[in-house]
């Protein structure tokens, strides 16, 4: 199971693409704050990503964007065994956000990815692997 959280946390810290600010939407000023995880592929959380042998969701992520221009972030996945065993752990990461126009670039201080969200002033969304949609709070 160590293994398959392993891949999943490299999934979910690395996963999104790059994209551009001309979405004719209003430019976003400010993406500090609070960013709640809402949904992922458009399905609301828990969002099941291998169904058994553990069964393993994601059960929450968050990011932290501060005025000084860094982030924390974490996710909780819980994994279920076929014998009905219950773990969950969470994982953390932090480094910078750097907003130009709608979209925000995070940079990983834990190994230096990259990764690029599109920004509103209600919501952010990484895309990559998966879709996931923050909403601030």
């Amino acid at each position: 199971m160590n293994r398959r959280i392993a891949i999943l946390c490299a999934l979910l810290l690395s996963s999104a693409c790059g994209s551009d600010s001309g979405t004719g939407l209003p430019t976003v000023t400010s993406v500090v704050g609070t960013w709640k995880l809402t949904s992922v592929d458009g399905r609301p959380l828990p969002y099941v990503f291998q169904a058994s042998d553990p069964k393993l969701e994601l059960i929450a992520k968050q990011y932290v964007i501060t005025s000084a221009g860094t982030y924390t972030s974490s996710f909780t996945l819980r994994g279920t065994e076929l014998d009905g065993t219950v773990t969950t752990s969470t994982t953390n990461d932090a480094g910078t956000a750097t907003l130009s126009g709608n979209t925000v670039q995070f940079t990983s201080s834990t190994d230096a990815s990259l990764f690029f969200a599109e920004a509103t002033t209600s919501t952010f969304t990484i895309s990559g692997a998966v879709t996931q949609i923050f909403t601030k709070q």
